[in-house]
């Protein structure tokens, strides 16, 4: 083994990447972030270009050569999938080929940080939303996590869509919201063309909203705030269902992470239903950061 090498982790949501390189001997280690991606919206192919940008920009950063890989990435959680994404990899970044690397969905590396060879559950609020659990045994669990389409209830992605829907109803003589005036003040005023503009001509990200749906809840607004318990509803819904299938064999601890929960009004509704409606789940804090977690993992490989 050569000890002059660095470990790569990496966190990668739809939205966002961490990445994280730590040498060897431990003495040195740096973060970077870069735009995320998610296979299953863009594919194997624009993925693993993704995957390849993040590591020449860690190799921009030192002449150290790589000795493992690891990659928590949103949507790979199929084996036919991450097949097909380190297969592209390879094409597209030859170098890698002789590195070992360890490909898993964002959600089950997230579990690993929040407990490290234990049992717990995991709920995850970013641009999407999902539960992971393992039980006491080592089995995993999970709930949600369907995508945008089929779910994802108080992710992101729902509540912009959310947002917009109001402010749509609003213009069509529906009950009057802030929200309004708060996406006038960040992109133009929503007349109908210019909703309809920015949905299906410039197709925005709608989760970018989420944050303007929630200062406006924080705010008073009354239809924020039932799009924000509602969606919240829904999501704890899909966490009752599966603390009623496994609370015989998995530990009552839950954790909670994602982008949303850095939102005061959100981490604050959040933890007050689970006390609520799930009073026996213990909220514990994460262990560690996802992408420090994917770093000893990459440690492992070798």
């Amino acid at each position: 083994m050569n000890q002059s090498c660095v470990y790569v982790g990496v966190d990668a949501g739809g939205t966002r990447a961490r990445i994280l390189y730590r040498t060897y001997d431990k003495r040195e280690e740096r973060h970077l972030e870069a735009p995320g991606v998610n296979p299953q919206v863009q594919g194997p192919e624009e993925t693993a270009r993704n995957i390849a940008r993040w590591i020449e920009q860690v190799q921009a950063q030192t002449t150290l050569p790589i000795c493992g890989l690891c990659i928590g990435l949103a949507g790979a959680r199929s084996e036919q999938l991450k097949s097909r994404i380190l297969s592209q990899l390879h094409q597209t970044y030859p170098r890698l080929a002789s590195i070992p690397i360890r490909l898993l969905d964002d959600a089950l590396l997230s579990l690993e940080a929040a407990f490290p060879d234990a049992s717990g559950i995991l709920l995850i609020a970013g641009t999407g939303s999902s539960i992971i659990a393992r039980s006491i045994d080592g089995q995993t669990y999970r709930s949600g996590g369907w995508g945008y389409l089929l779910g994802d209830e108080g992710g992101g992605y729902r509540l912009g869509l959310a947002g917009l829907q109001a402010i749509a109803a609003m213009l069509d003589g529906g009950p009057a919201t802030r929200l309004y005036q708060t996406f006038a003040t960040h992109y133009a005023p929503p007349t109908r063309d210019a909703l309809i503009d920015f949905v299906y001509h410039q197709k925005q990200p709608l989760a970018q909203l989420a944050p303007l749906v929630l200062d406006t809840a924080a705010a008073g607004d009354a239809c924020a705030r039932q799009i924000v318990e509602e969606q919240i509803h829904h999501f704890l819904l899909r966490l009752t269902w599966l603390w009623q299938r496994i609370r015989t064999t998995t530990r009552a601890a839950i954790a909670l992470w994602g982008g949303l929960l850095q939102h005061p009004y959100y981490s604050e509704m959040l933890h007050r239903l689970i006390a609520d409606r799930l009073p026996e789940l213990n909220i514990l804090p994460m262990r560690k950061k996802p992408v420090a977690r994917a770093v000893e993992l990459a440690e492992q490989l070798t």
